[in-house]
């Protein structure tokens, strides 16, 4: 039997902890380092699949097979291949080498650049207040799904107070009108909300009115409930007064006759097939 001094036996301790918590790069390195003929180091996708037999894991091709009721796992990446420091500080346990949402955009380039309105935890960058950074059972590593997410922040009795979620929304799908990071519109609408029940032909006229051609829908429309009738935040001609200035309207010999004084009559607030959208 060997007799191994302290010292000797406290080097082969560090040695094979490192090899158990370093990333798969870091231990080949040190195992080349020690040992000859190591053989290359395996593929990201490789080791990936031999760290998850046990568990469904739909980021490998092989998994698509699997019933529709079984639960299945998302993984991050980095978490997936254990490449802990490409998140981690290696010398302060816990730390992360950059803050969010620096450290995010630095692989998800694409929310580098947002939109005029932002989520709230977008704009304070608390990416790991909807994303689990590891693993989870929702896409997009979120913590939860659904509405159960949303309302973890929002009040769910008030929001299925208003008239659009009582009659479009009962599912709770809050993505079918919100987006979960950014939008140029008010209330984080998507560009095409108002197109999931509203016929989209209003787009089809030869000239169409500002709000409209900028997708500005809330400018004019409450998106939940008004007590007035299409959702006007406003009745006509306050709602037009708004933006048109009434020493410019009343220039127009037309609407200087006594009693006009409904833009609607006349006018079609979408759009038409001449530049003043006269009906």
């Amino acid at each position: 039997m060997l007799n191994l001094g302290n010292k000797h036996i406290i080097i082969i301790g560090i040695i094979l902890l490192m090899l158990v918590a370093c990333s798969p790069t870091a231990r080949h390195a040190i195992l080349k380092t020690i040992f000859d003929g190591v053989p290359p180091l395996e593929s990201p996708e490789l080791t990936a699949k031999a760290d998850t037999l046990k568990q469904v894991d739909t980021t490998n091709k092989d998994s698509t097979n699997v019933p529709d009721n079984t639960k299945r796992t998302y993984y991050h990446l980095p978490y997936l291949t254990k490449e802990c420091a490409s998140c981690h500080s290696e010398q302060h346990m816990g730390q992360l080498v950059k803050e969010e949402p620096d450290l995010c955009i630095e692989c998800h380039v694409g929310l580098a650049s947002f939109d005029m309105v932002r989520h709230g935890p977008v704009r304070g960058g608390y990416c790991s207040s909807c994303h689990n950074p590891h693993k989870s059972e929702e896409k997009g590593l979120l913590i939860a799904g659904g509405e159960k997410l949303c309302y973890t922040c929002h009040d769910q009795q008030l929001t299925e107070q208003t008239v659009i979620h009582q009659k479009k929304n009962k599912k709770g799908e809050c993505l079918t009108c919100h987006s979960p990071h950014s939008s140029d519109n008010g209330y984080l609408l998507t560009s095409d909300a108002c197109y999931q029940c509203h016929d989209k032909k209003v787009r089809d006229y030869s000239f169409l009115h500002g709000p409209v051609a900028g997708n500005y829908c809330t400018t004019c429309h409450s998106d939940h409930g008004t007590g007035s009738k299409g959702l006007l935040i406003d009745a006509a001609p306050e709602l037009c007064l708004g933006c048109h200035t009434e020493s410019t309207i009343f220039m127009n010999k037309e609407h200087q006759v006594p009693g006009i004084d409904d833009c609607l009559n006349c006018h079609n607030p979408h759009g038409g097939e001449n530049q003043f959208f006269l009906r």
